[in-house]
């Protein structure tokens, strides 16, 4: 999500829509952090908060 956030504000366009949100992660089972789609979205449009690679959500 993070290189698609960042494509959408490089290339102007005004938001991103989530069309499902129950996927995102909000009980942190699989990461460190709850809601990781919508951190890393938040990240690559506005650059705030720590990057995706600090969630721990890597597959092992």
């Amino acid at each position: 999500m993070l290189n698609k956030s960042k494509w959408v504000k490089d290339n102007g366009y005004g938001g991103i829509i989530v069309w499902e949100i129950t996927q995102d992660d909000f009980h942190p089972k699989c990461c460190s952090k709850s809601y990781p789609m919508l951190r890393a979205i938040n990240h690559g449009l506005f650059g705030t908060g720590s990057g995706p690679e600090t969630y721990g959500c890597e597959r092992k």
